[in-house]
């Protein structure tokens, strides 16, 4: 029928199980991309003081509403690139 509960004695583990090979393939990717993005956000950081003349130089004609509309198209992305780097630093460190 049913084998009893064990009441007594050390606790048992359970077995840890091998993750499948495309499984470790896309954890190698995901760590991959963290760093390509971690490169990206540097660089934007480096070259975000020239940013404002750098696009007036190429556009002499924008408004500073263009202006701020490119800049702003430029950060945006960095920002994002960041609060994704924050969150799976954040998620790794739960587990």
């Amino acid at each position: 029928m049913y084998a009893p509960y064990p009441t007594s004695g050390p606790a048992q583990e359970p077995e840890r199980i091998q993750p499948p090979r495309s499984v470790l393939n896309a954890v190698k990717l995901m760590y991959a991309g963290a760093a390509l993005e971690v490169l990206a956000v540097i660089i934007a950081l480096v070259t975000t003081g020239n940013l404002k003349s750098a696009i007036l130089a190429r556009h002499p004609a924008y408004t500073a509403a263009s202006l701020h509309t490119a800049e702003v198209a430029r950060t945006v992305p960095l920002v994002i690139g960041g609060l994704d780097l924050l969150c799976h630093k954040v998620v790794g460190r739960a587990r």
